[in-house]
């Protein structure tokens, strides 16, 4: 019979006779499986833990470890103990077979055996084994979503309790004022609620808008765009939120453009998550620093800060749904947990790929590449003569320098008021001449 199963099942065959393993092999191969031989228990056992099998054949009668013996190490550890065991043996005897079920075998075959019947019993319990398998999986993946769900919900709950009680004690006080006589609107009341009633809304189209991208539902915009521009304009645009805190926001790139293949609205929404969280995560005082240069057939973009940086439970977490790291906004700021969720999303979503790391002198660094829209001449060189390369996930800060001092940075930029970008920079919130 010929298998139809998606994958080749692969079946392990015990046997310490190598004419006996040699025939269950032919069998086999000529049905279609993928077979692996073993000639004692020992061996056995081995590739049982480390193969990913579909069907044990294993004969009973070995010197050492017999197949009983086997059996009940298989089944005795929770890795394989569901790994289906057909037993085989020249004793067709009552008490064979049935001490054969006892030690935990799902199947019984007598010596010398059918070709058709090993092949046809082999095929049925492949498919119940992988059909199990399936089972198990969908299984775990639905209680993993039923888990995100709650953790869902939960995070809603309690980041909605807080705006709607301020908006509630809010339009209490208003009520109470007009009960008392005082009909005259409360100007400072329904600011507060105006602005609380914004943040739940934008937490809610935050939180719909990571289900659209990590759908497939919502349809990004793929064009020629200039990340150099784009970069510009979001450090521009977070210059009054640095400010507020006196932190150093500074803009590198020693290219006039550089294009690349992106959508127009998710690369400011990824360039504006990366630097308000950078900003959010930094001290007064402290720096924040944008990096962008080409790489091979990509274009980098590094946002460096000097906050406390990622332990190493934040890093294997940090782009996950409502991630809450271990350090906290320094000035009170609020956090959803969603915006490197939605980097994550978007990155992927324009063929382009997320990481971060920890800066040698400190602070974390996330970083982005996406596909050119021409390819670079060269990589650019930094300062100290080493190549610009970016490292793998969780990795160190492939730039160690971005916090250090002198401000020159990437050769062939002229750095000005702290800063370089095409002769300007940004240095506190502020454009330095």
């Amino acid at each position: 019979m010929s298998v139809t199963l998606a994958e080749i099942p692969v079946v392990l065959v015990v046997d310490d006779v190598s004419d006996g393993r040699f025939l269950l092999r032919c069998s086999l191969e000529l049905a279609g499986f993928k077979v692996l031989e073993a000639a004692d228990g020992k061996q056995a056992l081995e590739l049982v833990n480390r193969e990913r099998l579909d069907v044990v054949v294993l004969d009973i009668c070995m010197p050492g470890m017999s197949g009983y013996d086997v059996c009940r190490e298989i089944k005795a550890s929770p890795a394989t103990a569901k790994l289906p065991v057909i037993m085989m043996s020249a004793l067709p005897d009552r008490h064979s077979v049935a001490q054969g079920f006892a030690v935990g075998g799902v199947d019984y075959l007598a010596k010398p055996f059918r070709g058709d019947e090993l092949c046809a019993r082999v095929a049925v319990h492949a498919e119940l084994n992988r059909a199990r398998r399936e089972l198990e999986e969908s299984h775990a993946r639905l209680a993993a979503l039923n888990h995100e769900k709650d953790q869902m919900f939960g995070v809603a709950a309690h980041d909605l309790r807080g705006p709607l009680a301020v908006i509630m004690g809010f339009a209490e006080h208003a009520l109470k004022l007009m009960n008392e006589g005082d009909e005259r609107p409360n100007r400072h009341a329904l600011e507060v609620i105006r602005n609380e009633a914004e943040q739940m809304n934008h937490f809610l189209g935050t939180l719909l808008d990571l289900n659209e991208l990590e759908r497939g539902g919502a349809a990004l915009r793929i064009s020629d765009c200039d990340l150099v521009a784009a970069c510009g304009q979001a450090v521009n645009r977070h210059g009054p939120q640095a400010g507020e805190k006196a932190i150093t926001l500074q803009f590198d790139c020693a290219l006039e453009r550089l294009g690349v293949r992106a959508a127009r609205s998710g690369l400011r929404r990824l360039l504006d998550n990366l630097i308000s969280n950078a900003v959010k995560f930094t001290p007064a005082g402290g720096r924040v620093r944008v990096v962008v240069l080409g790489q091979g057939e990509e274009a980098h973009c590094v946002v460096a800060d000097s906050g406390p940086g990622l332990s190493v439970e934040d890093l294997g977490r940090v782009f996950g749904r409502f991630a809450r790291l271990s350090a906290k906004p320094t000035a009170g700021e609020k956090s959803s947990g969603l915006g490197l969720a939605i980097c994550r999303a978007l990155c992927e979503g324009m063929k382009g790929r997320i990481w971060c790391g920890n800066n040698p002198d400190g602070g974390a660094f996330f970083a982005f590449a996406l596909p050119l829209a021409a390819p670079v001449a060269s990589p650019l060189a930094v300062s100290n003569g080493s190549r610009s390369g970016l490292p793998e996930a969780t990795s160190t800060s492939p730039f160690p320098h971005l916090l250090a001092e002198p401000p020159e940075v990437l050769s062939g930029s002229a750095a000005v008021g702290g800063a370089a970008h095409g002769g300007k920079g940004v240095d506190g919130g502020g454009i330095a001449p």
